[in-house]
């Protein structure tokens, strides 16, 4: 296998992505969803927070199709990329947040090489076009409360080794993120990019890659990062189907899993603002229990949909 010099994305490569001179970009609804991500959480736990982007373009929309085949409703994802925040300090600019990603339509596709299994750095600045990018949600991890109460006892009396400190963990994941080339066999992103842009441009003709155990690059490059520090986003995933889609389901209904680390579990706190008007539909239909007992009443439920742009806060138990 040939490598250039140089595969490695090093810490000062992204001092420099960091401190680039694009002007920063004017107020939108996205950054004020970024600034209310920013002012109600710690710059330690937005480190390492994940990021899901749901686009509106003709490529976006073809990933957000194929997912629907995980649903079960059959309906589209709302989510067509999923990316790694690696560093977000407290006041900075959303020009000033680097994050890495394996993309399909990378910011600057020069960069987006095989020596580097296909993973760039993006500045959380180009997710800022909520016309582009209409549905925005950020996740956090950090040590559950309880757990690290019981941790602590348990060093003080001396019993075992000392589990690994969230730092500790998120450090992994920065180094992983950063050396995409740690599990080449498993996670060969570079080579999951052709299947989906098959599918993108002609998904017509193309059986979806999912339905192929082809998973979507980007989710996937997250679930490698976060293994390395046992973080595990797919628990109970009986095949390699990791898409954004999937990443959604573990946040909502599967937190509790994602890990459990030396006796000091995860607390993750989620962050989304969803266009209701980019994805209106018909109401959905009530459980059949409810549909039963309206039978009997002549009464009929309906789905609400939330107001355009409401951003929504979940802190998870």
């Amino acid at each position: 296998m040939r490598y250039s010099r140089d595969p490695r994305l090093e810490p000062g490569e992204l001092d420099q992505v960091k401190g680039g001179g694009r002007a920063a970009a004017p107020p939108t609804p996205a950054s004020a969803f970024f600034d209310r991500v920013g002012a109600e959480s710690s710059a330690e736990a937005r480190r390492c927070g994940l990021l899901l982007v749901g686009g509106s373009s003709v490529r976006d929309r073809a990933v957000r199709a194929a997912q629907g085949a995980l649903r079960f409703d059959k309906e589209p994802s709302l989510w067509s990329h999923a990316a790694v925040v690696l560093e977000w300090p407290q006041g900075a600019a959303a020009d000033s947040v680097v994050g890495a990603e394996v993309s399909l339509e990378p910011p600057s596709p020069a960069d987006q090489v095989p020596e580097r299994n296909g993973v760039t750095l993006f500045r959380l600045s180009r997710y800022l076009d909520r016309d582009r990018y209409p549905h925005l949600a950020f996740a956090t991890f950090t040590s559950g409360e309880r757990a690290t109460a019981e941790t602590t006892e348990r060093k003080s009396s001396g019993e075992g080794a000392r589990p690994p400190t969230m730092k500790e963990l998120k450090d992994a994941i920065v180094s992983a993120a950063l050396e995409p080339n740690g599990d080449r066999v498993r996670y060969p992103f570079w080579d999951w990019l052709g299947p989906w842009s098959r599918w993108i441009y002609a998904s017509h003709a193309e059986v979806s890659p999912l339905a192929q155990g082809v998973p979507l690059p980007g989710a996937a490059f997250c679930e490698y990062a976060f293994e390395a520090a046992r973080l595990d986003l797919t628990p109970g995933a009986t095949g390699p189907a990791t898409c954004p889609e999937v990443l959604w389901s573990t946040l909502l209904h599967w937190h509790k899993r994602i890990g459990d680390v030396g006796g000091e579990s995860v607390a993750v706190q989620v962050w989304s603002a969803i266009d209701a008007g980019e994805t209106a539909r018909v109401a959905r239909p009530t459980s059949l229990d409810k549909e039963f007992v309206g039978t009997r009443t002549g009464t009929k439920e309906q789905a609400v949909v939330p107001a355009k742009g409401k951003v929504s806060k979940r802190r998870l138990k």
